[in-house]
């Protein structure tokens, strides 16, 4: 798929979105509250992130990509792989892991069940996002054009923005889905990315 067409899906599952996580009932417990809020901030991210690449303001869409990744990665964290204690002391702000520590977490805990190229897929990434995020080469370099300043995003760049968004948007929506025991929710959503 091209750039416009994978933005036209992201906007469709965009659209989708109030439907998909409408009845969602989320329980008291502090981890619940904690998880589905990060996949909320990360669901609002791809929201704006989409709705910015549709006006054609890339450098801000771009920036967007490491906050929504890092909501993702850490509703993953707590929803799966995190300790009373680890979420006791993240919300009284005692504790906040470094996201090398949540990727590697989670990547020890995929690879004693099947094997992972989740921690692969955060180091490809890593720098990308931090120079979007922080004003670097990637956003500065992208200010010019060979005869004036402006924001000259080329196809295959804004692919990559929309299309890795889109995959975190719906891993938090799947996570979220099959927590609340909306499995079956969750698998269309799979099968739809899939196919």
């Amino acid at each position: 798929m091209n750039y416009l067409e994978t933005l036209s899906v992201a906007n469709d599952f965009r659209k989708s979105l109030d439907s998909l996580m409408g009845g969602i009932v989320i329980t008291g417990e502090a981890r619940a509250r904690l998880f589905n809020a990060l996949y909320h901030l990360s669901l609002e991210h791809f929201c704006s992130l989409t709705h910015l690449l549709n006006k054609d303001l890339n450098a801000s869409a771009a920036a967007l990509l490491r906050p929504q990744y890092e909501a993702t990665i850490r509703g993953l964290y707590f929803q799966e792989y995190a300790t009373d204690k680890a979420i006791g002391k993240f919300i009284s702000g005692e504790s906040v892991p470094t996201m090398a520590t949540l990727v590697g977490a989670i990547t020890t805990e995929l690879d004693k069940r099947k094997g992972s190229s989740f921690y692969l897929f955060f180091g490809k990434m890593e720098d990308m996002m931090n120079e979007f995020t922080h004003g670097g080469m990637h956003q500065v370099n992208r200010r010019f054009s060979e005869s004036e300043l402006i924001s000259n995003y080329n196809e295959a760049t804004k692919l990559i923005l929309v299309a890795t968004s889109l995959i975190q948007a719906r891993l938090a929506v799947i996570c979220a889905l099959n927590a609340a025991g909306k499995e079956d929710d969750a698998q269309k959503i799979l099968i739809d990315a899939l196919g």
